[in-house]
């Protein structure tokens, strides 16, 4: 009998169907799945767009609940090569990209952004849009302008083995008393939004509340 089953481990791992990976490198990452015909790739120089999901689930104690919030895909475009940029969950590890392009694609996509910024263009993330006018924010036609804002504060999600990103950016207006709030998750190139709204804040006398990462 423990021969038998020791054929049949030996089997099962041989027919064991491989259902991808991915590999980190200094110029990008590629990821090869079982339904590709081959590896897509990304590399950092490249890269115009980065699109970050958050998770939240509620936990459970004994005592209360609460609720949750972790970062839950990354995906960065254009692809250099297999067509549509991979998405990667958190099973590949998707907080070391995100920490890769916070570190290299950052800077020269926030550069951008504020150059567009100063020379009087907005500077747009998906439907967000930051301007000398104010904030545009998801579903409204009209900025939030800046006389209008009387305050920034920035909500953060921690990621795996440390670092923080800002994963929600809250308006305190003087015309409403809720905030509007403007969330990262799903925002094309959303987690360079806050450096982006604090440049043009500075300008405004708006005062911004929490790290800017």
């Amino acid at each position: 009998m423990l021969l038998a089953c020791a054929g049949l481990v030996a089997v099962g791992r041989r027919r064991r169907v491989v259902r991808g990976w991915l590999a980190r490198y200094q110029g990008g990452y590629a990821q090869l799945l079982a339904t590709d015909g081959g590896p897509r790739a990304v590399r950092w120089t490249t890269v115009a767009e980065v699109t970050v999901t958050f998770r939240t689930t509620t936990v459970y104690t004994s005592q209360a609940a609460y609720t949750s919030t972790r970062l839950h895909r990354f995906s960065a475009s254009p692809c250099v090569t297999g067509g549509l940029a991979p998405v990667v969950g958190p099973r590949w590890g998707s907080w070391r990209l995100l920490k890769d392009a916070v570190r290299v694609v950052g800077p020269r996509l926030v550069s951008a952004a504020e150059d567009a910024y100063d020379a009087g263009q907005p500077a747009a993330f998906g439907p967000v849009r930051v301007s000398r006018d104010g904030v545009t924010v998801p579903g409204a036609a009209t900025p939030v302008s800046w006389p209008d804002i009387r305050s920034i504060r920035l909500r953060h999600v921690d990621l795996a083995r440390g670092g923080r990103v800002v994963r929600a950016v809250h308006l305190s207006c003087r015309s409403r008393p809720a905030h509007r709030v403007i969330e990262v998750s799903g925002l094309p190139n959303g987690i360079f939004l806050a450096r982006v709204i604090a440049h043009a804040a500075a300008g405004h006398g708006v005062p911004v509340k929490g790290k800017v990462s």
